[in-house]
């Protein structure tokens, strides 16, 4: 008997599934960090398929330039690639870096950016650490911008549903 995968209660995206790949399940994904494609082959990564999130195991990764990757994953997903175009594919936290309050500032990237009436304000796509002035670059509709990661403008950190809310400088997009 298989032993069943435990979905983890919080899971942080690492890359976005662009479209698929040759006729073998194979998917093309837009990595938010380069460092993803040393993922361990043994521990399950994420897509969500009808809002919930389902477990895959990479049988095989390879980069594809600078941000994007060929990506093969088992089971076979093939019956589920137009369900999984567009989404992101997740894994779980590391307990070292998520304490239930923060997390650090690299890991925010994939989360989406709110502003506190609720309206969306884009993707963070990566965390740049910018010495007295770290920054998150945002990705809004094709567009892109960057906003000071500044204590003061924070007003929610909801990593169970990967959004962070903060107060714009306005003029900023």
């Amino acid at each position: 008997m298989k032993k069943a995968i435990e979905i983890p209660e919080l899971l942080h995206s690492i890359a976005k599934i662009i479209k698929p790949y040759g006729t073998d399940g194979s998917l093309v994904i837009r990595l938010y960090n380069c460092e993803h494609t040393d993922l361990p082959k043994e521990e399950p990564v994420y897509v969500r398929i009808d809002g919930l999130p389902v477990p895959f195991l990479i049988e095989d990764i390879r980069k594809k330039g600078e941000t994007q990757a060929i990506i093969k994953l088992a089971p076979d997903c093939s019956n589920f690639i137009e369900q999984m175009e567009g989404n992101d594919l997740l894994i779980a936290y590391d307990n070292r870096e998520y304490d239930g309050e923060s997390i650090s500032p690299e890991l925010l990237v994939g989360f989406q950016l709110t502003e506190p009436d609720g309206k969306p304000a884009g993707t963070i796509i990566s965390f740049l650490n910018i010495p007295g002035n770290p920054c998150i670059e945002v990705e809004d509709n094709g567009d892109t911008y960057i906003v000071p990661l500044a204590e003061e403008l924070i007003r929610e950190f909801k990593p169970e549903k990967q959004e962070l809310v903060m107060e714009l400088p306005s003029g900023l997009k």
